[in-house]
């Protein structure tokens, strides 16, 4: 009787500690769960700013980014004209154009050379000539001097500046134009986000016209 007595006593003192142990871990469970909550709310409203803007100013690299990254190929405008002037030695230059056709970036280079006009298209990353073709050539044609053309990117970052950084490059084309009076050669350079085309001394740099 008196092992029984003890078995119950036993018993009911381990039931007391196992439900102070159980109240004691949801207490320190809650004291944990309110101080995160604290600790969330303490972020201040400045710090959520900064995080909201420096996403934006993120996004707005990418946009200029990629303006520049479209002029920035590995072949450059003269590397194209060589690689023209190998297959037509002697030609005259009358007009590079530089666009995207098929998601790739294409030189297309027009030249004259007796009395026929040829033409070559010539990938801006691999050098590879991707068409070509020739016609009788045209009596009106004015031949480009490269000899003190500035570079493309050099005339795309100058239209960009003038026009703002987040426009995106569409293509450009250089050829000789009648400005004032004058023969000289222009970059005319397209942004497609805008529809603005920006024409660009060839030789000075100097901003000849802006058609919206």
């Amino acid at each position: 009787m008196k092992n029984w007595k003890n078995l119950m006593l036993s018993g009911m003192a381990i039931f007391v500690l196992s439900s102070c142990g159980n109240d004691n871990g949801d207490v320190q469970q809650g004291t944990a769960e309110e101080s995160e909550s604290r600790s969330s709310e303490s972020i201040p409203a400045s710090s959520q700013q900064e995080s909201s803007a420096s996403t934006t100013e993120s996004s707005s690299s990418e946009q200029n980014s990629q303006a520049a990254d479209s002029t920035t190929v590995d072949v450059s405008m003269q590397e194209a004209v060589d690689i023209y002037l190998n297959e037509y030695p002697n030609a005259q230059i009358e007009e590079i154009e530089f666009e995207k056709e098929h998601g790739r970036w294409i030189y297309e280079i027009s030249g004259a050379l007796g009395d026929r006009e040829y033409e070559l298209e010539i990938d801006a990353e691999s050098g590879e000539i991707v068409d070509r073709d020739e016609d009788d050539l045209d009596q009106n044609n004015r031949y480009l001097n490269l000899d003190n053309i500035i570079d493309p990117t050099e005339a795309v970052e100058i239209a960009l500046q003038e026009i703002g950084e987040d426009a995106i490059l569409d293509g450009w084309e250089l050829e000789v134009e009648t400005h004032n009076g004058q023969d000289v050669p222009v970059y005319e350079i397209e942004f497609s986000n805008d529809n603005r085309e920006v024409d660009v001394h060839g030789e000075t740099g100097e901003i000849l016209e802006i058609d919206h």
